[in-house]
């Protein structure tokens, strides 16, 4: 058996890359409440007032602003230097 070391992870690109795009794909806290702190329309027919419990979707979030946002591509969060560079 082997244990890896902090010093030894900037050496296991793959892992981090893993660790990441599990963490982009499912966030852990999905569901973070907040309070409204003044008045806000959600929709058009709906205004949340003061003092609301807010419980928004960091799931839904968790997709936006990516090529193939429902599929688990660790590559993402390769650095391009890492693509080129050989030990």
């Amino acid at each position: 058996m082997y244990f890896t070391f902090i010093h030894e992870q900037s050496k296991m690109e793959l892992t981090h890359c893993v660790m990441m795009e599990i963490l982009r794909y499912r966030p852990p806290a999905t569901m973070v409440p907040h309070q409204a702190m003044e008045d806000f329309q959600l929709t058009d027919d709906y205004k949340v007032p003061k003092g609301s419990i807010v419980i928004p979707s960091v799931l839904e979030s968790a997709f936006q602003g990516w090529s193939n946002p429902h599929t688990v591509l660790p590559f993402y969060f390769f650095r391009k230097s890492a693509l080129t560079h050989h030990d």
